[in-house]
């Protein structure tokens, strides 16, 4: 073998050794951040649950929620590939001033938004849900007027989060979750008594404040080094605003938006039915977000600064490792959450304030979501491949597509079906979707994107086929151990998520999953010296 392509393999092998680390740092804190929302969700099921106010406040936050994480992600990843964009051509210190400038001019942008938001709320209240009272609307149009600061506040929040993603500092961007869901729930529980339900909006606008200030000071040694650097007029910024940034922020709109369609056509089926969709997608959403946080995030960061390297062959096999790590996480997933749906609605929801019957709706809608996590995974990791490589109009129609399959084929299903019927249609819409998505990327990059990939593929789903086989069976055992208590249901998770995943992780090491390899190796701390290059 030559110089040239050893150098290649060992400079690859690193990488995904360096990914592999960070991955497990990312899902850590994305556990810590689902452990923090499980509480999140106890304590809203808790008092809101008592007080039938559980729809009023799902109809007001689920828009906050799409449009503050539509900001955060397309804002971060795509400001990404300027950021090593403008380090490569003018350095570091121009770059960070650039930066600010595009950053508090977008977030002056967005205060106008706020405000379009704030007097357009019973609107968007109506899309949220239709099927709201007059006195729900009423108690919703209040919430929704006391968390829009937080639209503006994560549009600041996001450019912070781009800079600490260049610079392979995940912990602070990871810490997102952990922060807004401890301060909802210490607001409203600290201040129920006194505020209401209003409590609760005052908790989101505190947790986005604390994401700003703790970003805010982790970047701050950064921007102080770049004040003291002459400061140069660069035109181009606020073109490149418009023409890169705006239309991210669009696309990861509509990707969100996919998310609120199937609630919105589950609220036809009368009152309570959005609230088990909801609850029933957190358990899904818990399990998709620790694959997406430890899979987008390093591998977005390293596949932009391959692109903006030049450095295509090493793109392509990002592409394809992406793919493969997608994959390899999604399906033992899927199995896990169909196998343990009865433990796990157990421990989550059924806490006074669900009902036995509402506890087994969430369960008997489960299996049919679990999809959802292959189709919203893959793509997700592939849209931001495609806003990595600049193709943003190629991601603008997919995500298009998204959206309209994900509200026909709800309707469609849900007519036959009912609430089972919107959930598969909705995890139809997502495989289907990624599907397009894949095909999308390998004819942007002229079908050499996922060559050889096949295989591998073909080696992980033996692998999760052995996982959910061992998982099953575990499953079994304690389904014939009849006592049901908290203890029991928490160590039957432990124990099948224990068996499936050394069965998956022992199998497909000896397959030889890249990935899987790498991801061992650095977990046992043989990862070598790596230096991120300067772009």
């Amino acid at each position: 073998m030559d110089r040239p392509a050893a150098d290649l393999i060992s400079g690859y092998s690193l990488r995904l050794e360096r990914i592999g680390k960070l991955g497990i740092l990312m899902a850590v804190l994305t556990v810590l951040g689902q452990l923090t929302g499980l509480v999140r969700e106890a304590a809203i099921a808790f008092f809101l649950g008592a007080t039938g106010r559980t729809d009023t406040f799902i109809a007001a936050y689920q828009p906050i929620e799409v449009l503050t994480s539509a900001i955060l992600l397309s804002m971060s990843f795509g400001v990404l590939p300027l950021i090593l964009e403008y380090r490569r051509d003018f350095g570091p210190a121009v770059a960070v001033q650039m930066t600010r400038r595009l950053q508090y001019g977008t977030a002056a942008s967005f205060v106008g938004v706020c405000v379009l938001l704030y007097l357009g709320g019973v609107w968007i209240l109506h899309q949220s849900d239709p099927h709201l009272g007059p006195l729900q609307v009423h108690q919703a149009l209040r919430l929704w007027h006391r968390m829009v600061p937080a639209v503006a506040l994560a549009s600041l929040t996001a450019f912070f989060s781009a800079e600490l993603i260049a610079a392979e500092r995940f912990v602070y961007p990871g810490l997102n979750s952990f922060l807004l869901n401890s301060s909802i729930v210490l607001c409203g529980v600290i201040g129920w008594k006194v505020f209401g339900v209003e409590a609760f909006a005052l908790g989101v606008i505190m947790g986005f404040l604390m994401q700003l200030l703790v970003q805010a000071l982790a970047t701050s040694s950064e921007r102080r080094r770049a004040d003291l650097k002459p400061e140069r007029q660069i035109p181009r910024v606020w073109r490149d605003g418009l023409r890169f940034v705006a239309p991210v922020f669009v696309v990861f709109s509509l990707s969100c938006m996919s998310a609120i369609v199937p609630r919105r056509v589950a609220s036809a089926l009368g009152e309570g039915q959005m609230s088990i969709l909801a609850y029933g997608t957190r358990a899904v959403t818990a399990v998709y977000l620790l694959g997406s946080f430890a899979i987008s995030y390093p591998y977005s960061s390293f596949l932009a600064r391959a692109v903006a390297s030049g450095e295509a062959e090493q793109a392509r096999s990002l592409f394809r490792s992406l793919v493969r790590a997608a994959f390899l996480f999604s399906l033992p997933a899927i199995a896990a959450l169909a196998l343990l749906r009865a433990p796990l609605v157990r421990i989550l929801f059924q806490r006074g304030a669900f009902t036995s019957d509402a506890s087994a709706a969430v369960t008997s809608i489960l299996p049919y979501l679990s999809p959802l996590i292959l189709g919203a995974l893959v793509s997700d990791v592939i849209g931001r491949c495609l806003i990595a490589t600049k193709r943003i109009f190629s991601a603008c129609i997919l995500y298009s597509i998204l959206v309209a399959l994900s509200w026909i084929l709800s309707e469609v299903c849900q007519s036959f079906w009912g609430l089972k019927g919107t959930a598969a249609g909705w995890a139809l819409a997502s495989c289907l979707s990624g599907l397009l998505f894949l095909v999308g990327l390998a004819r942007q990059m002229g079908g050499r994107a996922f060559r050889g990939i096949t295989s591998s593929i073909g080696r992980i789903l033996l692998a999760g086929l052995l996982s959910c086989a061992v998982m099953a069976v575990s499953s079994r055992l304690f389904l014939a151990w009849r006592p049901r208590a908290l203890a029991s249901d928490i160590l039957e998770i432990v124990v099948t998520l224990a068996a499936g995943g050394l069965a998956f992780i022992g199998l497909g090491l000896r397959l030889g999953i890249p990935e899987l390899v790498s991801m061992i190796g650095s977990f046992r701390g043989k990862l070598g010296t790596y230096e991120p290059p300067s772009v």
